[in-house]
Formats: structure tokens, sequence, C-alpha cells
């Protein structure tokens, strides 16, 4: 059994749950009435997690024998690969049939190759914009920024 505490930068506002069964949790968010809400997911935080129970830090076995750690939800969605990796693993899985005309198989060339590095490119432009966000809001706060890789 566990427990859900709830959190705003360093002030705990203590245990919100308790006795919460063993699983995995997706956060959410519901907000009406015109309200706003600001969530980091991660990868970086102004605020890294501390005081983490030992099983959440990484090297202890969960009961199903697996490593459990904790990671940022940011991680539930997997990097984009790099336009070539995308393009090969493309074309490596939609064979084309040989009577298809040149020009079909070169437009899907162009249209995967658009569309992976559309997301390859928004994804490294949103990983660089969170982390100067994070790193600036670090300075503000006077704290360290030595964990910020890039």
């Amino acid at each position: 059994m566990g427990q859900i505490t709830v959190s705003r930068g360093v002030r705990s506002g203590g245990e919100a749950f308790t006795n919460i069964q063993s699983g995995t949790y997706y956060p959410a968010v519901s907000i009406y009435m015109g309200a706003a809400a600001h969530v980091n997911f991660g990868p970086y935080f102004i605020y890294p997690p501390v005081k983490l129970p030992t099983h959440f830090g990484g090297a202890s076995a969960g009961s199903n024998g697996h490593t459990t750690k904790l990671r940022p939800v940011s991680e539930l969605s997997p990097i984009p690969p790099h336009p070539d990796e995308a393009l090969a693993k493309a074309l490596k899985e939609r064979s084309f049939p040989k009577k298809t005309p040149e020009e079909v198989v070169k437009r899907f060339w162009e249209c995967v190759n658009v569309e992976s590095l559309m997301r390859y490119d928004t994804y490294q432009n949103h990983l660089s914009r969170h982390l100067e966000e994070v790193r600036t809001a670090r300075s503000e706060r006077n704290l360290s920024t030595s964990d910020l890789n890039g």
C-alpha cells in the first residue's frame, strides 16, 4: 500500500490519499470556470523530488522482480526517431508491389520524411524550451542548475 502526497514547489500539502494499492497511476488535472493549470511532466523539474522511498530511487527490486524507479511521466511517450531512422523503418515495413510506379514510392518517401522531420524538430524545440524554462525558474529561486544538461 502507498500514498499520494500533494506539493507545490517545496511546500508539502501532506498525504492526500493513503492505503493506495500498487499499480501504475497517471496524473490528471481537472479544471473548470476559466481556470488554468501549468503542469510539468518532466523530464526536468524546478524542484526535483527529494526524500523518496528507497524503492523509487533506483536499485531495489519490486515484488515482481523488476527494478522500480521513479521516472517522469514524459518518459511514457517515446522520443521521436531521427528522420533517417523513421524513413528506414517505414521503407522496411512498407513493401510496395513490383508494379508500383516510382513516383508513388518517391511520394511516400517524401511524406514520411516531412512528417518525421516535423515530429523530430518539434520535440527537440519543446525539450529545449522546457529546459530553459526550468533553468530560468531555478535561477530565479537561487536553486542549483548543475543537473540540467544541454
